[in-house]
């Protein structure tokens, strides 16, 4: 690399993020300016750096070594295309990606005119010129998506045009694709008991049926052109196939589906299956939350939506459903209850509970500081949440003042289990808020119940100081100070702070696992002096409570076979419930 660098005539700029380049190969030896538009193959590429006199790119297609080209280069400061023509010196496969390739060039700025490309001269041509990509970049589009998917979208969406009048999609039909509206605007309108029912107009930069890319269902509305419509459609299909080396898209998908639900169109589907959205809670990391309604039983739940990226990781969801089995079946009083768990347009729904009250962290801005006893009630019942689940063998893993809901009468809920597993997982992704981030999670080493105990030190820490212990301006420097820096004594900040709580926080924060907590009920026995000094007597609930149902169930004794068939299938699915089945025969009723 360094050779190529001493036989350069010029130094080079290298540019970050890359610019977008326009790319397409010419015969300068055969051929008229005819057969020239006809057999052009454009491509968008990637420009990593660029001088007067050469360049480095990476283009999604093979480009021939040796190769005359044209090339035009996006200044996105001055917003002008730069015109460039030049030989290929040297191409070279992406290690990394599949398809992708490197390619070194020679350049010659082009000071003759060169008729400008458009769709009369190019026959074929079915994706976005330079002229095109000023209104991509306006659009929410290219604002949700990964910089370096960018020209494998531009390369992959087709171009399309529509005649006013004209129909781009029926309600009803099954359809792959959605459409980018360039210009012009469509007419959408919904068939209701044999009659049509106009629901929205659809102008430039809008997306049509764009849940097309993430289920396939049916349409749920008739799209008619009001005007001339110029269209952008993307596949179902090519969706997959960017996202495949572009993992990050996938956040797209999740806006696609959270602007349906969050949208007051008569069109918009907002089922969860026996599940209806009413509003939005709010948006996490991982997750967005919203208030819903059980249809049937008209009961008020909270709906969980893992975004997309994660749930759409194969590791990370085979381990989700696994231990969601198993923290569907948890009934604690400070752990939120799951209700439900459902797969849906192509992520995970989690179905909770519905809780009045405030997040920790909201109380903590509200207020600044928790009162002394209030902090230890709040201790005691968080541990007596993470003692039930660590009896259950699984870690929270995301402990901290966001995920811990006050309830009006003081009552705790430990909430989000979204990245809970079994105690000693090797971590599948760096999960948890990195400001409560033990140091040993940070390192990649194996999650356990200590983990968990960290994080419950930072919060305690923030809930007597109101602050959090550490500054937060760099990540980089978050994490090195998690595992290279003791936690600062909170009695600097509240000189009458309680020996007790001063204590478990300093052996909670440890840095060596080893020397913390080994198990919350540690923290208990600790704290319990100051609990009864304060009078607190909230205690861990016994183990879970059973309830019994007695069925009376009469058929005929023509239908025993099929009866005795129904009645295995039910014990069986019982069983997988912790249900016991007890049967006894009467002999005539």
């Amino acid at each position: 690399m360094n050779d190529i660098h001493n036989l350069r005539r010029s130094s080079r700029k290298t540019l970050l993020p890359p610019e977008v380049g326009f790319f397409y190969t010419v015969d300068m030896e055969h051929g008229s300016e005819i057969d020239f538009y006809e057999s052009i193959c454009p491509l968008f590429v990637d420009i990593f750096n660029i001088s007067n006199d050469g360049a480095f790119l990476k283009a999604g297609e093979k480009i021939e070594p040796k190769a005359f080209f044209h090339l035009q280069v996006y200044n996105s400061f001055d917003k002008l295309w730069k015109f460039f023509s030049g030989k290929v010196k040297w191409i070279k496969k992406d290690s990394t990606k599949s398809g992708y390739y490197f390619a070194g060039l020679e350049l010659q700025p082009r000071t003759e005119k060169i008729k400008p490309l458009d769709r009369e001269n190019i026959k074929g041509l079915r994706i976005p010129l330079p002229s095109d990509f000023e209104f991509f970049r306006s659009t929410k589009l290219l604002g949700f998506i990964p910089r370096d998917a960018v020209c494998s979208l531009l390369n992959s969406v087709t171009h399309k045009n529509l005649k006013a009048g004209e129909r781009l999609m029926s309600q009803d039909e099954v359809g792959d694709t959605c459409f980018l509206i360039q210009s012009g605007s469509c007419i959408a309108t919904v068939k209701k008991k044999g009659e049509l029912h106009p629901v929205g107009r659809l102008r430039e930069g809008d997306i049509v049926g764009e849940m097309a890319i993430v289920t396939g269902e049916p349409r749920s509305a008739y799209v008619d052109a009001e005007t001339d419509m110029e269209l952008w459609g993307l596949t179902r299909s090519q969706f997959e196939n960017i996202s495949q080396d572009h993992p990050d898209l996938r956040s797209f998908l999740t806006e696609l589906v959270a602007n349906r639900f969050e949208s007051r169109t008569v069109t918009a589907q907002r089922k969860i299956n026996k599940y209806v959205i009413t509003d939005i809670i709010g948006r996490g990391g991982y997750s967005i939350v919203y208030k819903g309604l059980h249809v049937d039983l008209n009961m008020p739940v909270a709906i969980k939506m893992m975004k997309h990226d994660m749930a759409m990781d194969p590791d990370f969801l085979k381990s989700f459903w696994n231990e969601a089995k198993i923290i569907a079946q948890f009934n604690h009083e400070n752990i939120i209850k799951i209700y439900d768990i459902e797969d849906l347009y192509r992520t995970v729904f989690i179905i909770t509970e519905y809780l009045e009250g405030r997040a920790l962290n909201d109380l903590l801005e509200l207020f600044g500081t928790i009162s002394f006893p209030r902090t230890v009630d709040f201790l005691i019942q968080i541990c007596n949440g993470l003692s039930y689940a660590q009896r259950k063998g699984i870690i929270h893993r995301d402990i901290s003042a966001p995920n811990i809901f006050v309830q009006p009468n003081d009552r705790l809920k430990l909430i989000d289990f979204g990245l809970a597993c079994p105690i000693g997982t090797e971590d599948l992704v760096c999960g948890g808020s990195l400001p409560y981030l033990a140091p040993e999670l940070i390192d990649g080493e194996a999650a356990d119940q200590r983990s968990d105990i960290y994080s419950l030190g930072i919060t305690l820490y923030e809930m007597v100081t109101g602050k959090r212990p550490y500054p937060e301006e760099s990540a980089g420097a978050l994490m090195k100070m998690h595992r290279t820096e003791d936690i600062p004594d909170p009695a600097t900040i509240v000189p009458d702070l309680p020996e007790e709580i001063r204590g478990v926080i300093f052996k909670a924060c440890h840095r060596n696992p080893d020397k913390r907590y080994q198990d919350v009920n540690e923290i208990l026995e600790d704290i319990q002096p100051l609990a009864e000094k304060y009078g607190i007597t909230r205690k861990d609930m016994p183990s879970e409570k059973r309830k019994m149902t007695t069925l009376l169930l009469v058929y005929r004794e023509e239908n025993k076979l099929a009866f005795t068939k129904l009645m295995s299938e039910f014990s069986t699915k019982a069983k997988s419930l912790g249900v016991i089945v007890r049967a006894a025969d009467f002999k005539e009723v």
